[in-house]
């Protein structure tokens, strides 16, 4: 029977993939490829010869608004894409306001592509420039292009730019993009921009907690207190002593005694020089050693200061755009009072649980009580998530911060699973996947298991075990 159809079935394949390539023929004939004709501007942008640059856009001047692509891309977008800024200045200066606000065959405008390519000096450079009025971009926050904006700054990490537009338009945190993705759900994606996402050493992790920054510009610069401990005398340990011992034997002859006295000052004559020579060898080697390896060791200070300076600056910043995006979910649901998914929040909190973010969980719980109890992914809520994502954390700040350990822990699944249920089962977990070997996941499991059952009561056990049967 399957051998009798499989010639039909190839032969309906082949027929198939002929059809969708004379579409394909037929639908390449009819774009339009005007944009052949600007060939040359193209190559000059996208080398960055700014010479040949401007001889073609003297010679042609309204080509700096026309697409050179066939995906509809003007010279700007070439330019930003590739990050020469010395030619986003050159055709800057060419353009005008409506000019920088075309947009290519996906809707992105020029700002929208540097922030997707990860050029945020040019995404700076461009933002004040093709700025609407306020009333325009109230209308814009109706359309995808605000959250597009918005989302690619949070993932591109350029959140000075993301700070300044949720505090002038805080209502872009309901908008979605052009991938139906919120703003919250964008920052809930960067497990690195938060603390709980980032497991430092124990000495980068004192350099991280000594470095302050200011929090009302966050500013460049670093302030560290490197503060020593305050050592009381009577704490302080004795440098250690060494006692050398020499057993004289008791001569009764002043002859005797004078050889023995000679050989004692001989043989201390010999240990001193000795001695001597091994502290000047030592200090010599520990000079040329610190010669050598403090510049080094500096540099790398240096270096880890410097990274974990930008690291606490964007941990900063995502707290304090998660903060303002909070205030802005409180302000809507108590202007609608429905918590049905405000900002695309329930899919957010679904992925921070899954990513460990303990701090944006945190924070959109104490939002409202309702987000607590609401219910998530397969009717689960935030305490179900926990377990069942291995998010030990997570689970003890929500279990043991908010007073409702019975209400949390009494809830059911779609399937009528409780959060014992969840302890059992195996989905993508993080936390389990850092976990190399089959052993090794067995003893976290077992040690899981241990955690939960020992912070339930007996009560809500023996309840669970009585639905169960």
């Amino acid at each position: 029977m399957a051998i009798g159809k499989r010639p039909q079935l190839i032969a309906f394949t082949e027929k198939d993939h002929l059809m969708k390539t004379r579409k394909k023929i037929a639908d390449t004939g009819n774009i339009d490829k005007s944009y052949l004709q600007y060939a040359d501007l193209y190559r000059a942008v996208h080398r960055g010869n700014l010479t040949a640059t401007k001889d073609f856009l003297d010679y042609q001047p309204e080509a700096v608004s026309k697409a050179i692509t066939n995906k509809g891309q003007t010279a700007l977008h070439i330019a930003v894409a590739t990050g020469h800024a010395h030619i986003v200045r050159e055709l800057v200066s060419r353009m005008s306001t409506e000019d920088l606000g075309i947009e290519d065959g996906d809707g992105y405008t020029a700002l929208i592509t540097a922030l997707v390519y990860e050029r945020s000096k040019l995404a700076l450079y461009l933002y004040p420039l093709t700025s609407l009025n306020h009333d325009d971009l109230v209308l814009v926050e109706k359309r995808r292009q605000g959250a597009m904006l918005l989302n690619r700054a949070i993932s591109s990490r350029n959140l000075d730019l993301a700070l300044h537009l949720i505090r002038l338009y805080p209502s872009l945190t309901h908008a979605l993009d052009d991938r139906g993705e919120s703003p919250l759900l964008a920052l809930a994606s960067m497990r690195n921009a938060f603390p709980s996402g980032n497991r430092l050493v124990f000495w980068k992790q004192w350099i991280y907690n000594c470095i302050c920054i200011h929090p009302s510009a966050l500013g460049t610069t670093i302030e560290t207190r490197l503060n020593t401990p305050n050592v009381e005398s009577g704490n302080q340990s004795a440098p250690a002593t060494f006692e050398t011992r020499l057993n004289i034997p008791n001569v009764e002859n002043g002859r005797q005694r004078n050889q023995v006295i000679t050989r004692i000052k001989s043989v201390t004559a010999v240990l001193l020089r000795h001695l001597i020579s091994v502290v000047l060898y030592l200090w010599a080697g520990l000079i040329v050693a610190s010669l050598y390896y403090t510049p080094i060791l500096l540099a790398a200070i240096v270096k880890a200061i410097v990274q974990l300076y930008a690291m606490k600056k964007l941990h900063k910043q995502s707290q304090k755009l998660l903060s303002f995006m909070c205030e802005e979910i409180s302000t809507s649901f108590i202007q609608t009072g429905q918590l049905e998914n405000i900002g695309g929040v329930c899919d957010a909190i679904t992925l921070a649980i899954k990513n460990g973010i303990s701090e944006f969980v945190l924070k959109v719980a104490r939002t409202h009580p309702s987000f607590l109890e609401n219910k998530y992914r397969n009717s689960r809520n935030i305490l179900m998530l926990a377990v069942l994502y291995r998010q030990s954390e997570i689970f003890s700040h929500i279990y043991h911060g908010f007073d409702m350990e019975n209400t949390l822990t009494s809830y059911g699944d779609c399937n009528d699973d409780n959060i014992l249920h969840m302890v059992g089962m195996i989905e993508d977990s993080t936390m389990r996947n850092q976990i190399s070997g089959a052993a090794l996941q067995m003893q976290r499991e077992l040690q899981w298991f241990k955690v939960i059952s020992l912070s339930l009561s007996v009560w809500h056990i023996f309840f669970s075990l009585t639905l169960d049967n």
